[in-house]
Formats: structure tokens, sequence, C-alpha cells
């Protein structure tokens, strides 16, 4: 199964989806926008095993 990932970044906040190819979402967090909320993040995404990258700035 192919997962894409896409994030929607603020000042404050970053939440993060995971979607698979048919665009279900499988899963999603939102974090802080810091370095720990940034580990979280990368610890989260390791849950997949194949990760395209989507990034919106708002």
């Amino acid at each position: 199964m192919m997962i894409m990932i896409g994030i929607d970044a603020h000042s404050r906040t970053d939440t993060v989806v995971a979607v698979d190819e048919l665009g279900r979402e499988i899963d999603q967090i939102t974090v802080a926008a810091t370095g720990e909320g940034h580990l979280k993040l990368l610890r989260w995404r390791g849950r997949f095993t194949l990760v395209l990258g989507s990034r919106s700035r708002g």
C-alpha cells in the first residue's frame, strides 16, 4: 500500500494526515511547531513503510 503524507504547517501547530492511494484517510496528528513536536511527528511517521510528502504553507 502506498501512503501519502500531507502537512498543513502553521506558526504554532502542524497538522499532518496520512492517506492511502485512493485518498482515504488512514490517520492524522497535530503537533506543536517546535523541535519536540517535530520529533513526535517523525515517530508517528515511522508507522508507515512508504511515504511521499506534500506540504501546504498557510
